[in-house]
């Protein structure tokens, strides 16, 4: 809360949390007072490469397949699927 008051009242932009924004822009923005149309929030997660997204989609894929395996067989088992 402190820096909340601090910022409003250092009239700071502070990187993915608040800016400063003339009323000229609010006008732009059609009076639109949404934080993220101002503020974009700063994303810190690793990107990953293709060929590390088409791997870990393999390794879902299969995964999913297993889980579907093991269904069936236990709704067989059950006689809930012939």
């Amino acid at each position: 809360m402190d820096n909340i008051h601090r910022w409003y009242e250092g009239y700071q932009d502070v990187e993915g949390i608040c800016r400063v924004v003339t009323l000229d822009e609010i006008r732009e923005n059609d009076f639109n007072l949404n934080i993220p149309r101002y503020v974009e929030p700063v994303i810190e997660e690793e990107s990953m490469t293709i060929d590390q997204a088409i791997a870990n989609l393999k390794e879902s894929l299969q995964a999913a397949y297993a889980a579907e395996d093991r269904l069936k067989a236990l709704l067989e088992k059950e006689g809930l699927m012939a």
